[in-house]
């Protein structure tokens, strides 16, 4: 037996790796797709992503001292690197002689848009025919609240998560207290239009969705005048990037997103915000914030309760119409995994690709 956690992580992206705010003077060090990279920004403010082990005895550059103009000493033998990777100083050479070439550290394309910073994970020139993934924002107009939460680490596999959160039917069963329990009842039609270069697609609901609330949190959606939810407008792109739009039968709308970016196999970093039509207040940031905090609760909570025993043979996965988004997200992804070279499977194995079924409402 084997499972979609078998499948490796896909690299031929641009990942969301931390919020802007987060990258300062101070280095910072995070696990991106098994990667441990160093996040540094020159004294104009200039963004820098390497490698964070030292090509030396592999110690961890981020535990090293920072040093003028951006360059950093690894705590080990005090050997220095630029912002750029290159290792311009090793102590105990002589002075006239050369630091070796391959004394330097991988560094990564890297940009800010959206108030995130996007690292290329891939080959090399890639990044220049793949564009950045980002939010649409502009749909909801300009009188909304935005509202990010702090980036997060979850112990979850990214496959898991992404599943989750194309998953409309999931929400009346695993959400009945803080979005109610008919909320999302009737979602068995999906319409999806995949999109022409196989990394992504839209959807949409394709039957009124009920938002009937009655035993909510501390009455989580009577506070925020959370009105009845008409339909929901979905759009996924690699990597990992999801968000949803949620249009109310008294004519406004909401949007949530998040960034899913893996760390390794078992761990994921997810970055989300809201743009909130109602309530647009700090109350409303409040609630806001502790609905998300009991929402992430309970999902985590549903993913720790998934067996490890899936099928090696996707087509066996038991599916509904309700299912379409995340069984078209996985035959994505295995064709992309096949066209960077990588297989579908660590081991070698190779399953089959994931039936979309148009009649598994039925």
């Amino acid at each position: 037996m084997t499972t979609p956690h078998a499948l490796p992580m896909l690299h031929d992206s641009w990942y969301a790796v931390a919020w802007s705010h987060e990258i300062k003077r101070a280095p910072l060090a995070r696990t991106i797709l098994g990667r441990e990279l160093l996040f540094r920004r020159s004294p104009t403010g200039q963004l820098h992503v390497t490698t964070n082990v030292c090509p030396h005895r592999q110690a961890r550059l981020s535990a090293g001292k920072q040093l003028a103009d951006g360059r950093i000493q690894c705590p080990y033998h005090a050997w220095e690197f630029d912002l750029d990777g290159r290792c311009v100083n090793v102590p105990t050479l002589p002075e006239d002689a050369r630091v070796p070439p391959q004394a330097c550290l991988t560094s990564y394309p890297a940009v800010e848009e959206q108030s995130l910073v996007w690292v290329w994970m891939g080959r090399p020139g890639g990044e220049s025919t793949h564009p950045v993934p980002g939010f649409d924002y502009d749909s909801l107009g300009a009188q909304v609240r935005h509202q990010r939460l702090p980036s997060t680490r979850w112990q979850a596999n990214y496959i898991d998560l992404i599943e989750n959160a194309l998953d409309p039917s999931h929400i009346q069963t695993v959400h009945p207290n803080t979005l109610g329990p008919n909320w999302a009842a009737t979602v068995g039609n999906v319409s999806i239009e995949a999109f022409e270069n196989g990394r992504g697609f839209t959807a949409v609901s394709g039957e009124p969705l009920r938002a009937v609330a009655d035993r909510n949190l501390v009455d989580f959606r009577k506070l925020l005048r959370l009105p009845v939810v008409k339909t929901a407008h979905y759009r996924f792109d690699f990597g990992g990037v999801t968000q949803v739009r949620y249009e109310y039968a008294d004519g406004c709308s909401d949007m949530a997103y998040a960034a899913i970016t893996p760390s390794d196999e078992q761990h994921t970093w997810v970055f989300f915000g809201i743009l909130r039509s109602h309530m647009r207040n700090f109350i409303g940031d409040a609630l806001q914030q502790t609905a998300m905090f009991f929402l992430q609760r309970e999902d985590l909570a549903a993913i720790a309760n998934l067996s490890q025993e899936r099928p090696a043979d996707l087509r066996r996965r038991v599916s509904v119409g309700s299912d379409r988004m995340g069984n078209l997200y996985l035959k994505q992804l295995i064709r992309l995994l096949e066209a960077e070279g990588r297989g579908p499977d660590a081991a070698g194995r190779r399953p089959s690709l994931p039936v979309l079924d148009e009649d598994a409402a039925q």
